[in-house]
């Protein structure tokens, strides 16, 4: 923790609930400048570049990123029901606008750098909870200094993590090639696992996504592996590794019922979609139970709170499911019921009864 940090990042949301108070940092930053403590009490130059490049990322590049997802959604949406030359538009729009701004964002160095900078923060976090286990104690005192060391790390750097990379992996997954990808897999499930670190089922679910996007469960059957691309690599990396298959599971029950209790406020900041996101742990936990090292991590849970708990928020989704089914056919009926008055069927303007069709 370190009071020094000259940025401007009053109230941010930090891992373990932290909350970074400037006042109070340059105060103690000022006292010690006072009392002439070179070195400890002053700002540091690596220090200062490391919390810098993490807030450029986060004003310059994030918005960049969900800009483009957005735009990408739209115009694939865009295609639903659409043939011929109309057709045809949408995707020489939706072609040149992914060469455009690929040939900015995925730029090979430029990605690659920012890919390296983000298994870097993954590698610091490790070390940090590695240098808590270090310091020994007992198993209360040293999940309370893993918490005290996490508290100043803000939380869009971890959203940002995994929104990059999950970009990277799905567009452009060459860029990834020479970067070791371990501490980044040994990170996202210890984040995952450890709530008290990671409260946040926004973070948590951009994590799940991740994971998800390096399982590429979208192309391909079963057993097409964890990535694609880059599978040689990430394949081994998470299949041999002991925190997916002892921690991942469980952790998994936890964010899918931990996501229903998120506030209105933050929802509408980040386009949160409870069900959607509930949708993508539910695949992940497909492929970790069709994985015989990975189910008896899922099957230990049975009969714990945390399985019950995610038992009954599985019955709020199938509660979801059905009134949105049923919502369905009652406007499938009133379209039927629209039709059979041809008269007035008529009236609707052409572009929406295509539309209904």
């Amino acid at each position: 923790k370190q009071p020094w940090c000259l940025l401007d990042l009053h109230d941010e949301p930090c891992l373990a609930r932290g909350r970074i108070d400037a006042k109070e940092r340059l105060e103690a930053g000022m006292e010690r400048f006072l009392q002439g403590q070179e070195g400890e009490g002053l700002a540091n130059f690596l220090t200062e570049c490391f919390h810098l490049t993490q807030m450029a990322l986060y004003v310059g590049l994030m918005p960049a990123v969900r800009r483009i997802n957005t735009i990408l959604k739209d115009l694939t949406r865009a295609q639903e029901g659409k043939s011929g030359k109309e057709l045809d538009d949408i995707r020489s729009i939706l072609g040149l606008y992914y060469q455009s701004w690929s040939t900015c964002l995925l730029d090979p160095v430029f990605a690659h750098q920012c890919c390296e900078f983000y298994v870097t923060q993954a590698v610091w976090i490790n070390m940090l909870l590695g240098k808590a286990v270090q310091e020994g104690g007992s198993k209360e005192e040293i999940v309370q200094r893993q918490r005290h060391y996490c508290s100043s790390i803000l939380e869009f750097s971890i959203k940002g993590m995994a929104t990059w990379l999950s970009m990277v992996v799905r567009h452009k997954p060459a860029i990834l090639q020479g970067i070791s990808l371990v501490p980044l897999v040994d990170c996202c499930v210890t984040l995952l696992e450890r709530a008290d670190l990671l409260p946040s089922p926004l973070a948590q679910t951009r994590i799940v996504e991740l994971l998800l996007v390096f399982l590429d469960s979208n192309r391909g059957g079963p057993g097409t592996g964890w990535g694609r691309g880059v599978s040689s690599q990430l394949a081994p990396i998470v299949h041999t590794c002991p925190a997916v298959q002892e921690q991942l599971g469980p952790a998994l029950l936890h964010t899918y019922y931990a996501v229903d209790v998120i506030e209105g406020l933050d929802v509408d900041k980040d386009s949160f979609d409870k069900f959607g996101a509930r949708a993508h742990i539910q695949n992940l936990l497909e492929h970790m139970w069709l994985r015989r090292d990975c189910r008896s991590s899922v099957i230990a849970q049975a009969g714990t709170p945390r399985f019950e708990r995610f038992l009954g928020a599985n019955l709020d989704t199938l509660l979801y499911q059905l009134n949105d089914s049923l919502r369905r056919l009652t406007n499938v009926r009133q379209l039927e019921l629209a039709k059979k008055d041809e008269a007035s069927w008529a009236k609707v303007p052409a572009k929406e009864r295509a539309e209904k069709d």
